[in-house]
């Protein structure tokens, strides 16, 4: 729910805004693809794609293969 915090500098929020639609739109609208090429380098906006496709993929992988979240307590980061 981060379009409802606060905590997010506007352009955490244009990253989320499109990665939201890349996810859950399935393409990015011309609007904000316009607001996206104000604020980021043609570099940036392929790394944001290839992240939100990544991470898309990942979770389609994961159920696909019925991948189970880990049970035990790792070391790192009190995990």
């Amino acid at each position: 729910d981060w379009k409802a915090k606060s905590v997010y500098s506007p352009r955490q929020q244009m990253i989320l805004a499109f990665a939201d639609a890349m996810v859950a739109d399935g393409e990015v609208s011309d609007d904000l693809l316009a607001r996206v090429k104000q604020t980021f380098s043609p570099k940036e906006i392929v790394e944001l794609a290839m992240n939100s496709a990544f991470y898309t993929a990942v979770v389609q992988f994961s159920t696909a293969v019925r991948v189970e979240p880990e049970t035990e307590t790792t070391s790192y980061a009190g995990c």
